[in-house]
């Protein structure tokens, strides 16, 4: 019968497995059909080819059965003007289906989509879907007011969801949260990354280096001299008798005093440099008249950092007064570890600080 144009097959208990295989070849012939009703039979699934040779179908009838999504390609039924899946199991319309009903409303100067019955999905997901249905020219039923499942399972309908760019700020507003203060986290810890890295350069390549071997950083037994001692010439007194008697005596390190060990005709810029060189630990005594009076005192400092290397990143040691603290020149605060600054209460060699001094030049 090919001249027929109206076939009703609805609640024949269509066998589903003949449908979803061979329904293509069901209609084949029917090129002249128009209108199809294949309600009430319990379908879940069509051959995506049912409609193939069917271009002339205007109406299709498809409520009551089990259908999770449109079961043909509509392409091929490019003059179809009413689509009943009324009581179907239907979700969501996909973005390629909208935009293939919206070409047939466009192509047909009109088009009606029956949706009854279907429980769709309103939830964060299908903001798109829903939006689609507020501005679609595609004609539904119920004023498109569907019943719908949101994200957290609550029944509702999608009249309710009038403004759906608060809805949208709901949906996405805590994981944009989340995603700030994540991004937050992450710029503050490379903050902090980069001002160790920048603070403590050489003590993280030095401890870089000492976990794959010891053999990187040396000992005091590498060097000639195990502590040197800048001072202000006016000041001898205490780095020349206390410092160095407990150093020596106590400590059992050998030190470099310019006052003792130089003779007065020795260049004291480059026997300054090699004695740094040479040892082990550089004690800086830093007071007011060092800081402020002495010509030496930033030729010392700069001589020092220039020493310091990841194989003995503990090398500088300042002795500093506690008023004084925040003075310390930029070039060496910045390299020295905030461990090896010690304040002291003037030139009183006590208890804690003699602690604080072998903990330092020792170990």
């Amino acid at each position: 019968m090919p001249g027929l144009e109206a076939l009703d097959l609805s609640r024949n208990q269509l066998p589903n497995d003949f449908m979803s295989n061979f329904g293509d070849r069901l209609f084949q012939k029917l090129t002249n059909l128009q209108q199809l009703e294949l309600s009430f039979n319990s379908l879940n699934s069509l051959s995506s080819k049912t409609f193939l040779y069917n271009r002339n179908l205007k109406e299709l009838f498809l409520a009551g059965n089990r259908f999770r999504q449109i079961p043909f390609n509509l392409q091929y039924t490019p003059n179809l003007r009413v689509l009943d899946l009324r009581f179907n199991d239907l979700i969501t319309l996909t973005a390629d289906v909208r935009y293939s009903l919206e070409k047939l409303a466009t192509d047909n100067k009109g088009f009606n989509l029956y949706l009854e019955g279907n429980i769709l999905s309103c939830g964060c997901h299908d903001i798109q879907f829903l939006l689609w249905m507020k501005l679609t020219i595609v004609n539904m039923d119920l004023d498109r007011n569907y019943s719908c499942i949101d994200t957290d399972g609550v029944s509702r309908y999608t009249e309710i969801i009038t403004d759906l760019g608060a809805y949208w700020r709901q949906c996405t507003g805590e994981s944009f949260l989340w995603f700030s203060i994540i991004m937050f986290c992450l710029m503050f810890i490379g903050f902090l990354l980069c001002f160790f890295v920048t603070k403590y350069k050489t003590y993280i390549i030095s401890g870089l280096l000492n976990s794959f071997s010891e053999t990187f950083l040396k000992k005091p037994s590498n060097y000639e001299i195990g502590v040197f001692i800048g001072y202000a010439d006016r000041d001898y007194q205490f780095a020349c008798h206390d410092l160095m008697q407990f150093i020596e005596d106590t400590l059992g390190l050998t030190t470099f005093i310019r006052d003792r060990d130089l003779s007065p005709s020795t260049d004291l810029a480059s026997a300054t440099v090699q004695a740094i060189d040479r040892s082990w630990r550089v004690l800086l005594v830093v007071n007011e008249t060092f800081l402020s009076r002495d010509r030496w005192f930033l030729f010392i400092c700069r001589a020092a950092t220039s020493a310091l290397t990841s194989a003995n990143p503990k090398r500088i040691v300042v002795l500093v007064e506690h008023q004084l603290r925040h003075r310390l020149p930029a070039e060496l605060s910045r390299v020295v570890l905030e461990d090896n600054i010690v304040v002291s209460r003037g030139n009183l060699l006590d208890y804690e600080l003699k602690e604080n001094l072998r903990t330092r030049l020792v170990e």
